[in-house]
């Protein structure tokens, strides 16, 4: 029999029981999200928009049917699609999956609420006997700011840009990702962007070249969206801004902990440099295909080189500044992940008074040098920005007893969770099963 359970405000559950819960053999039957409170990594029925101007399709609130304000793409920012273009499209069901072993940080779970025989889904990010508590956006335990795992992050960082769809050259509002010099190396044939050395284009005997090294450089600018006037069309800071909660006003937090996924192709003398940096450091990552080693920098410190197969033409390269530590990876391989912290900043693209301000725009590009090099896709996306609730004093610590869990919504700005809660933990005997999500970042997570 079919059974739809309310769950809250924002989330329902509708689990379709086969048998009970405790003492089955049978594997558990899928579970329907209908809300917003774990959103975009979990959706229920939701409105699904195609942006007019780069044909970006994203998932908002059932509510913006109704409302009188014209929806944002969060890819190109266009501030002018109608909410009547939009289709309404049904939960998706997710798997549920009992396991025997302790439940772990960052899983995904279903659980039975405390006083009522009601069900939600959220995710763990307390365990038991731990205190708990969010500053500038990260999860803190005891006093220690919670640093995740390649893996972790790749499950849940946030879509903030997609080069697969761009806006056209016939629009006045600039690119986000750019070559930004009519003098540049890079060239786009609409799809993807090239790179082609020439004696024409040698910045080493280009006196010219040398006082602009952006002429070879392919940048990310973070342009203004969400309702800024049309003046305001500035490189800005990425915000916690989620394009599902598009009826929602809220105060936005300006992010710095970025994931930057570039998907490259390149010949056998190729030579790059990728760079993202942040108001704190600066990652550089070297790849040399005629010697087959890529190296890794943190604020020009060199910290590790490692060589890969010269027979190989193709790789996706990640590099992630998240909980305060700089993690890179090519093709699942991990190359480095190191904190922030221990290093001192030595050079900057940034202006060095603002390099205590996370609410500078993002430095993200890659610097063509030698050989053939093609961009074929260029991805940014963010961490998710734990935030105390309206209400809430921002000083609050959670104190979990020995057989307690705290656990979140994705959607920190509309999850009503234990950060909301009389009683902030859940016990282990609420937690019915874990559920899995989707991979809707279209990474291959698996990290070796």
């Amino acid at each position: 029999m079919a059974i739809r359970i309310d769950i809250s405000d924002f989330l329902i559950v509708a689990i379709l029981l086969c048998c009970g819960f405790s003492g089955c053999s049978k594997p558990l039957p899928p579970a329907i999200i209908v809300g917003g409170s774990m959103a975009p990594h979990l959706l229920g029925e939701h409105l699904l928009a195609t942006c007019s101007e780069c044909h970006f399709q994203f998932a908002c609130d059932p509510r913006a049917k109704t409302s009188q304000l014209k929806l944002v793409c969060p890819n190109c920012g266009f501030d002018r699609i109608s909410p009547n273009s939009t289709s309404r499209h049904p939960a998706v069901e997710f798997e549920l999956t009992t396991q025997n072993e302790p439940w772990k940080r960052f899983e995904i779970i279903a659980f039975r609420f405390r006083d009522r025989s009601e069900f939600g889904v959220k995710r763990i990010v307390g365990l038991p006997g731990e205190a708990i508590h969010f500053a500038e956006g990260d999860l803190f335990v005891n006093e220690q700011r919670i640093a995740k795992q390649p893996q972790e992050i790749t499950e849940q960082m946030i879509l903030v840009y997609d080069s697969k769809y761009s806006r056209p050259t016939t629009t006045t509002t600039p690119p986000r990702l750019t070559n930004g010099d009519i003098n540049s190396t890079w060239s786009s044939n609409g799809k993807h962007w090239e790179f082609t050395h020439s004696e024409n284009h040698n910045h080493l005997n280009d006196d010219t070249a040398l006082l602009k090294p952006e002429r070879n450089r392919l940048s990310y600018r973070h342009i203004a969206c969400y309702r800024q006037p049309p003046q305001a069309l500035a490189n800005i800071a990425v915000t916690d801004a989620l394009a599902y909660n598009q009826t929602l006003t809220q105060q936005l937090q300006p992010i710095d902990q970025l994931i930057a996924v570039w998907e490259l192709q390149f010949g056998r003398q190729a030579q790059m440099e990728l760079v993202m940096e942040n108001c704190s450091s600066k990652c550089r990552i070297q790849i040399d295909t005629v010697s087959a080693i890529v190296r890794c920098q943190v604020n020009d410190a060199q910290l590790n080189s490692f060589q890969f197969d010269p027979n190989i033409e193709a790789a996706e390269l990640i590099m992630a500044f998240v909980d305060g530590y700089w993690t890179v990876w090519m093709d699942r391989t991990v190359l480095c992940q190191i904190a922030s912290t221990k290093l001192e900043v030595i050079d900057s693209d940034l202006k060095p008074d603002n390099c205590v301000d996370p609410a500078i725009p993002p430095v993200v590009y890659v610097e063509g040098q030698n050989g053939d090099i093609e961009v074929r896709r260029f991805r940014l996306y963010r961490d998710i920005y734990y935030r105390y609730p309206d209400g809430v004093d921002s000083s609050k610590r959670w104190q979990l007893g020995a057989d307690e869990y705290f656990v979140v919504g994705d959607n920190q700005a509309i999850s009503i969770d234990s950060r909301n809660w009389d009683r902030a933990g859940m016990s282990q005997q609420q937690i019915i099963a874990k559920l899995r999500a989707a991979n809707i970042n279209e990474i291959d997570s698996t990290i070796r």
